[in-house]
């Protein structure tokens, strides 16, 4: 895994989202909202489940991000290279998450 895969985890402290935990809601008005507790909604979606899906997003890139650098730490001690394309892929959608492209 090389640094340039890996840039964002300087940013990870200085996150350009939101903060979670997010809570999907039904609004006044049948609307349904994603937003931190006593906060602004982020997203307003049609439909409960991309709400929920949305309302994870912050705990699914914490737990990405936790799993890339565990088994980046693994990788770099192992001979075989099985979990680069995993760990590309990852970290991929972590650097989305962040806004980089390529």
């Amino acid at each position: 895994m090389s640094d340039e895969q890996t840039s964002w985890i300087g940013e990870a402290m200085a996150s350009p989202h939101t903060p979670g935990p997010w809570t999907a809601y039904q609004a006044p008005g049948g609307m349904i909202c994603v937003a931190p507790q006593n906060r602004i909604a982020v997203a307003d979606c049609c439909d409960m489940g991309d709400a929920l899906l949305i309302a994870a997003a912050p705990d699914l890139l914490a737990a990405l991000q936790a799993v890339v650098i565990e088994l980046g730490a693994v990788h770099r001690s192992d001979r075989f290279s099985s979990a680069d394309d995993a760990l590309a892929a990852a970290n991929a959608a972590i650097a989305k998450a962040f806004g980089h492209t390529d």
